[in-house]
């Protein structure tokens, strides 16, 4: 975890959250975690897809409070598990998110974060259906896989010369 991915906009999280609330981070390194609070727990990096999937299934709600991402995959996951996602409005992070996918409020703005958080807790069954429906429609394998096969098709078509034909 770094400032870019915003770290410490997590731990300032953690202290205004309901005591109800626990935030769990993954990739933390084994130095940063002592100096945790008790509302987080911090777990170390894992690249088992399984674990990943279990993580996000039983959140209320990915937050990703990232200050640079061109497309963070951590919400396409978390949307394909069924979990809304709330981040700021920085690079591609808000384009996957939709008012039944989630919310991206303005970065660095903790208070709105805080409220999206507590917008989409306890409220996973309304919105799962809509958060796997969004990923299975625009980003699964096979929509990414049709639509490399249709500019694929187009680049060859436009290289054959046809009389006439533009491309």
């Amino acid at each position: 975890l770094s400032e870019a991915k915003g770290f410490h906009d997590y731990l300032e999280l953690s202290r205004r959250l309901p005591e109800t609330h626990v935030l769990v981070l993954v990739g933390v390194p084994e130095e940063r975690r002592k100096d945790l609070p008790s509302n987080i727990i911090a777990l170390p990096r894992t690249s088992s897809k399984e674990e990943l999937r279990d993580l996000y299934s039983a959140a209320d709600v990915t937050v990703v409070p990232t200050h640079e991402d061109n497309f963070p995959t951590v919400i396409l996951e978390s949307l394909a598990c069924g979990t809304p996602a709330v981040t700021y409005q920085v690079g591609g992070a808000p384009e996957a998110l939709d008012e039944k996918t989630g919310k991206a409020v303005r970065e660095n703005d903790l208070d709105a974060l805080m409220e999206a958080v507590l917008e989409f807790s306890g409220k996973k069954k309304e919105y799962a259906a809509f958060c796997r429906k969004k990923a299975e429609q625009r980003y699964s394998m096979k929509q990414f896989t049709d639509s490399y096969l249709s500019l694929y098709e187009k680049m060859v078509s436009c290289a054959v010369p046809r009389c006439g034909t533009a491309c």
